[in-house]
């Protein structure tokens, strides 16, 4: 995916992006393969470049070769971003867990710090506990405060981008609550809030499998399931900020005259889904997980664990529910036809009981015409996908993001003030 820059006045910004994206995703050019890539005048290209340099963004690093296409045969001057001139905390608020980091430029993470939370605890207890540790990992890392951009915030549920105010968080049992307000007042930084999962497509399209996909799908199931959307590098949020609720898909699983069962893919594919039916199941499991569905013992691992140790009835189960969330992206290929499809959460966790059977589903049931382009992969980025993609709001917005409409923090002034 390329960024294109423009010449006019008024939009300087926008070149910067164009600038800054290119550089992380190639660091080995120059000033005139920018110019040639990107469509922006030398001479522009040369100014802007020179700031980042004057501020410590940038950095010269020796010579290259000549550049044919560009057809300019002297040898240029290399370019780098600097990863460490400016970093972004993220914060991923997990069920049971708040996970904590501090990320540079690359998406590469420096630290982290993870916290237990209860279900049962006020929301303000929740957020000044995190604020509390987020300082402390700061403190240990000894970076200068004015190198930190802002505080991303990742969250399940229902959350307002406009106002930071998570709406509604049934997994977190929290309505309502000011996270950007809370968070900001007391740790003094711009705070960014998202969804939980489309903060992870974010991180994935910036540093992760996604880096320059036009279109990307990020679907994550844990004790839900989401899904978020990149779209020319930009999230897709829908009316009311609610697009990707992917985990209340409907499927009918049996009907008759009487009785017809209609249940949302997170009544399927969750943990805690996964977790009830092989509880339902306990008379027909082998003792080892008798005993411990028996004690109240079993746990997910538990499950998976014996899916690869060949136990027959969990096997089929698990394959069943894979099912079920291959015929789900059929249908989001067919609705939203994104380029690429990138699993987190469980999904990516235990994949090799998971994937092929949902890429097999996906390309059997979704439009002929489309099923030859899917393409179906694991988040790069792991367990740390939802810190990562809590960072990335804030570099994303306050850094990379491209467009003219983009709300930058990160301003010119800044710049000559060197950040």
């Amino acid at each position: 995916m390329t960024y294109f820059g423009t010449n006019n006045i008024g939009v300087k910004h926008q070149n910067l992006s164009a600038i800054l994206l290119k550089l992380l995703q190639t660091e080995d050019t120059s000033r005139s393969q920018l110019a040639h890539q990107l469509g922006i005048a030398s001479s522009t290209v040369t100014n802007l470049v020179g700031e980042l340099i004057a501020a410590g963004i940038v950095s010269e690093f020796g010579a290259m070769q000549a550049d044919s296409q560009a057809n300019i045969g002297r040898p240029k001057t290399a370019l780098r971003l600097n990863h460490d001139a400016l970093y972004a905390v993220g914060v991923h608020f997990d069920v049971g867990l708040v996970h904590i980091a501090l990320v540079d430029l690359s998406g590469k993470v420096i630290k982290t710090h993870t916290i237990g939370h209860s279900l049962e605890a006020a929301w303000s207890d929740v957020l000044d506990k995190t604020c509390q540790h987020v300082t402390l990992l700061l403190d240990n890392t000894r970076i200068d405060p004015a190198k930190i951009l802002g505080v991303g915030v990742a969250a399940s549920g229902l959350v307002d981008p406009n106002t930071g105010i998570n709406v509604f968080a049934p997994n977190l049992k929290w309505h309502n609550v000011p996270i950007q307000d809370y968070v900001g007042r007391r740790l003094g930084f711009p705070v960014i809030v998202e969804n939980n999962v489309r903060a992870m497509a974010l991180g994935e399209f910036l540093f992760g499998i996604a880096r320059g996909v036009h279109s990307t799908a990020f679907v994550y199931a844990r004790y839900g399931v989401g899904a978020g959307f990149v779209v020319n590098g930009q999230l897709f949020r829908g009316s009311g900020a609610g697009a990707g609720e992917i985990g209340h898909a409907k499927f009918l699983l049996q009907q008759n005259e009487s009785n017809r069962n209609v249940v949302g893919l997170e009544d399927l594919i969750s943990e805690p889904a996964i977790l009830r039916d092989v509880y339902a199941l306990a008379g027909q499991l082998p003792s080892d997980l008798q005993h411990l569905a028996q004690n109240d013992q079993l746990t997910l691992p538990d499950v998976f664990r014996a899916a690869r140790q060949g136990e027959q009835k969990i096997l089929y189960f698990l394959q069943e529910r894979a099912f079920y969330a291959g015929l789900a992206l059929a249908n989001l290929v067919n609705i939203f036809n994104p380029d690429l499809i990138v699993l987190g959460g469980l999904l990516d966790h235990y994949a090799d009981i998971l994937l092929l059977q949902i890429r097999r589903t996906a390309t059997e049931h979704a439009f002929a015409a489309l099923a030859e382009t899917i393409r179906i992969e694991q988040t790069s980025l792991g367990e740390q996908a939802g810190m990562i993609g809590a960072a990335a709001l804030v570099l994303s917005e306050m850094f990379y993001r491209p467009g003219i409409h983009s709300q930058r923090i990160w301003k010119e002034e800044q710049i000559r003030n060197n950040l």
